[in-house]
């Protein structure tokens, strides 16, 4: 502000402290800049004439509220994203918009979190008591489309029965922080490691019983996402022979309409085999050669260029010895009871005869009663492997 006299060549005293202004005072020589709540007063002198009547300007200077600030920085982001406004200024209504218009007292009230789900400016004000309008803030958040995610493989692809709980690795691309493994129709609980790895545990009661499980899958949430394709996991006989196959050569790479073939090594306690292929590509099939013992993969002009992991599923017979292990505990438990019985009664010799009678009895007689030297008949298991196949 300036201080200005109509007497010429007038000499202005002024003070900003409240008290009257002399001689002694501050004498105005330009512009005085007032930047808080204050009085000014100013007294003129001049030859010739007497001090002028004191003259007084009261000033009263309303700060600005501060900026309104965002929880989440402005930026790129492939997710939604949950932005909360707050200010600093003890008590202040922060108004926003999302369009691109200015706000104001008549914008909405910023209330609580505000969802950014696509691409938008929030610009915010605050108002508050013995404040002016702050200035506004603005943050321009631009949301990308999650990409759609793509299972490549699983680790592990098969599993015994009856095991325990375990982690389950997915990988492959597309995977956000937000993606979610599903077993099924089931999410499991999924932790997410990176853009191309997720993690998920798999429940004990969902490989409690042998088969093909429901498709794996994972979800990636919107913006963009979607559900990847699904790849098919194989739960094994829980008993079964003493090893599973073994591939001597696990890898293949072939053109669309050429086979590839995998040397496998069975255990020697198997007999017949019939082999089933989990997760083949488009246009592919399998076969299994007992007498080369060769896995073929078969694929057409058309199958899709890219690599594969493959489950392949043998349901085998296996030689009645184990199977006898197996039965063994069930023919001897009715002895138990009969053995405490007649120990009890003082004739534990004659006991030890029969429950070693019986027991014999028990694996030289065959389904249809009549007597054998060999072990009960055999039973199937199924046992699994995996192996790749790149189509380029």
């Amino acid at each position: 502000m300036t201080i200005s006299d109509e007497v010429t060549g007038a000499t202005i005293y002024y003070t900003t402290d409240g008290t009257a202004p002399t001689t002694n005072s501050n004498a105005y020589s330009g512009p005085i800049t007032v930047s808080s709540t204050e009085t000014l007063e100013a007294i003129a002198t001049a030859n010739n004439y007497l001090s002028s009547t004191v003259a007084t300007a009261a000033y009263t200077i309303t700060p600005p509220a501060a900026s309104p600030t965002f929880s989440v920085a402005a930026g790129t982001y492939t997710t939604a994203q949950t932005v909360t406004i707050s200010d600093a200024t003890t008590g202040a209504t922060i108004y926003y918009t999302t369009d691109g218009t200015t706000p104001t007292t008549g914008s909405t009230v910023s209330s609580g979190a505000i969802m950014v789900s696509s691409t938008e400016t929030l610009e915010a004000i605050a108002t508050a008591s013995g404040y002016f309008t702050s200035a506004v803030a603005t943050a321009k958040y631009t949301i990308t489309a999650s990409p759609i995610p793509a299972i490549g493989s699983i680790s592990p692809a098969f599993i015994n029965a009856g095991g325990a709980s375990f982690t389950l690795t997915v990988t492959s691309t597309g995977f956000t922080s937000g993606s979610t493994v599903y077993w099924g129709s089931s999410a499991l609980t999924t932790t997410y490691v990176s853009a191309i790895q997720i993690t998920a545990q798999v429940p004990a009661a969902d490989i409690a019983t042998a088969g093909t499980t429901d498709a794996i899958t994972v979800l990636t949430p919107a913006p963009g996402g979607g559900t990847s394709n699904a790849l098919q996991f194989e739960v094994d006989s829980a008993s079964g022979s003493a090893t599973g196959p073994t591939f001597t050569s696990a890898a293949a790479t072939v053109a669309p309409g050429s086979t590839a073939s995998y040397p496998v090594v069975l255990p020697s306690d198997v007999t017949t085999v019939s082999v089933a292929c989990l997760n083949l590509p488009a246009g592919a099939a399998c076969t299994y050669s007992s007498t080369t013992n060769t896995l073929t993969v078969t694929t057409s002009a058309t199958t899709p260029a890219g690599a594969n992991q493959v489950t392949v599923v043998f349901t085998e017979t296996v030689s009645g010895t184990a199977a006898a292990g197996i039965l063994l505990p069930i023919f001897l438990l009715p002895l138990l009871f009969l053995m405490r019985r007649l120990t009890a009664r003082g004739i534990w010799f004659a006991a030890c005869m029969g429950l070693a009678l019986t027991a014999a009895a028990a694996f030289t007689v065959g389904c249809g009663g009549s007597r054998s030297t060999t072990a009960p008949s055999s039973y199937q298991a199924t046992s699994s492997g995996s192996v790749s196949l790149t189509i380029q």
